[in-house]
């Protein structure tokens, strides 16, 4: 089942909820690990579906932020406006 995705070319961030009751921890840091080039960020909580009013939202938002501003280092002059994705 995983097997393809090794064969993932673009970035990728993998969020793990900590203790996670439908998706095992190893799981999704295998997943992680099969992607080349892959970030993986576990944050605090239960849920398998984070919701807004979770103490974990914060985490969530912050580890997506730091991802984006790596992939700003990383791939500069890359960032499209909103009027660039509506043209397409």
């Amino acid at each position: 089942m995983f097997a393809r995705l090794k064969q993932v070319t673009v970035p990728t961030l993998v969020i793990q909820i900590a203790d996670d009751q439908v998706i095992n921890q190893r799981t999704v840091a295998g997943i992680a690990g099969e992607i080349p080039g892959s970030e993986f960020v576990s944050i605090e909580g239960r849920n398998h579906v984070l919701l807004e009013d979770e103490p974990a939202w914060p985490q969530f938002l912050r580890g997506c932020l730091k991802y984006r501003e790596s992939l700003d280092q990383q791939l500069p002059n890359t960032r499209r406006t909103q009027e660039e994705f509506q043209a397409d």
